[in-house]
């Protein structure tokens, strides 16, 4: 009893946790926090569905958007970015964290492909990964100079103790010494 081979069809290599907007030929990775801890993470949700708006508005036609989780880790950045790149991503979208875009940035820049982060960090940012957000830095100096022009002349700050508390405090205390504000205080705390 012989039996004939079947011809299989190809199918893409996937991983859990992905899917793709869109239906073009250039297939771009965004890789989001989907997951943090045991859950869903808010931001990264409601960024899936700002993107996934984003390509039912514009027709979805000229590109793929395959949608990767980076578990709010730089483990998962890693591995999100390793999965884009397998998967013929042309260009990464993402990741959110400045650690995360540490991780991924080494690894698209690896496989020569370019890298639009959403992280508020500049230090972050080098040649093929780029910034696509609000940097902390604008928006501590337009509190800063609100308040001096209001007459405030001594401030205090409570700082997360993350990358972001360490760029927003770097930045607050030089638009502080700018407008000769003493500051009274600093306070970090865990985020």
């Amino acid at each position: 009893n012989v039996q004939t081979p079947t011809t299989q069809p190809s199918v893409e290599p996937t991983i859990e946790n992905t899917n793709v907007l869109g239906s073009g030929d250039v297939r771009v990775g965004l890789i989001l926090p989907l997951t943090q801890g045991s859950g869903p993470s808010l931001v990264g949700t409601s960024m899936r569905n700002a993107a996934e708006l984003a390509i039912a508005e514009s027709g979805g036609s000229d590109i793929s958007l395959m949608v990767f989780d980076d578990q709010s880790s730089p483990e998962g950045a890693s591995g999100a970015t390793q999965s884009a790149l397998a998967q013929g991503a042309e260009l990464i979208i993402g990741p959110l964290y400045a650690n995360n875009v540490r991780e991924a940035s080494r690894l698209a820049r690896g496989a020569g492909k370019s890298m639009i982060a959403f992280s508020t960090d500049t230090n972050v940012a080098s040649r093929g990964t780029y910034l696509l957000s609000f940097l902390v830095e604008g928006y501590v100096n337009r509190i800063v100079d609100f308040a001096a022009q209001r007459g405030k002349k001594s401030f205090a700050a409570l700082v997360p103790e993350n990358d972001y508390g360490t760029v927003a405090l770097a930045e607050f205390q030089q638009a502080a010494a700018r407008r000769n504000i003493r500051v009274q205080a600093i306070e970090r705390y865990a985020p």
